[in-house]
């Protein structure tokens, strides 16, 4: 499985036409280069990458920051892995390349990218030999067929929608840091399309917003050009489970519980 299919609309796709030409280079990287599997999930070291492209590692770090917003490429910064997540979608595999695949993320060390890549093809998770439990608390929780945009209905939005949830989701979102670059309804819709168990999450996001306010506040403190990470980005990797607010302090102070890195 030496090729990777990349599909003609690649270049007419306005979510690449509104990359910058180092961030569009990158993505084709992603997809063409000589470490990438047809799978999209692959194991490929920054400084590697580095050498290939010819971009510095600092330009990386931030073209993979876009990439992972757009929802197009996610890169473990610690790990090395590199997960192009409408890749394997166009790679249409046989049932023989769909068993070398299956034995493929076998050997994916970082669990929250591999949860992504089981999150967006569920059919990979029956074959999936090694515990689903070895993933992250909270990531295989979430594990589950996600709904196609496309084929979604206004109807279907309406009806799934309450007022009473929305005001309750609403609330959090007005205690979320500078950095929602899209309303509360859109970030509502987010949530739901990404989690099944968004009901059970929403008590949970007001605390942990207020939580998250108060670190990017005092990261601002030593670094007034600190990044605050939008907010899609936030509840995709489920971070209302990473930060929580003290409840024997009166002054709300962070207790930060989770691994991720926010740049």
């Amino acid at each position: 499985m030496g090729y990777r299919k990349v599909d003609g609309v690649f270049w007419t796709d306005p979510k690449v036409r509104d990359l910058t030409e180092q961030e569009r280079y990158l993505f084709l990287y992603c997809i063409t280069c000589p470490s990438a599997h047809s799978s999209g999930i692959y194991y490929n070291p920054l400084p590697m990458i580095a050498y290939e492209t010819c971009i510095n590692e600092k330009a990386l770090v931030k073209a993979f920051g876009r990439l992972k917003e757009g929802l197009m490429v996610y890169y473990g910064s610690l790990s090395g892995v590199v997960f192009v997540r409408n890749m394997l979608k166009f790679q249409t595999p046989n049932a023989k390349e769909k068993i070398s695949i299956q034995k493929h993320i076998e050997t994916i060390q970082d669990k929250e990218i591999l949860a992504m890549f089981l999150n967006t093809y569920p059919e990979y998770i029956k074959g999936y030999s090694k515990a689903i439990e070895t993933l992250s608390e909270g990531y295989h929780k979430g594990i589950h067929t996600e709904t196609d945009t496309k084929t979604e209905t206004k109807t279907d939005t309406k009806t799934e929608k309450s007022v009473e949830s929305f005001e309750l989701f609403k609330q959090a979102y007005e205690n979320y840091p500078e950095g929602c670059k899209r309303n509360a309804e859109t970030e509502f819709n987010w949530l739901k399309k990404q989690h099944n168990d968004w009901k059970k999450i929403l008590p949970l996001l007001k605390d942990s917003m207020l939580a998250y306010n108060q670190f990017i506040k005092s990261q601002l403190i030593k670094k007034p050009d600190y990044t605050v990470k939008h907010m899609q980005g936030w509840l995709t990797e489920r971070r209302w489970e990473m930060y929580q607010l003290k409840e024997e302090i009166q002054e709300p102070e962070l207790e930060f519980v989770g691994g991720f890195n926010d740049n």
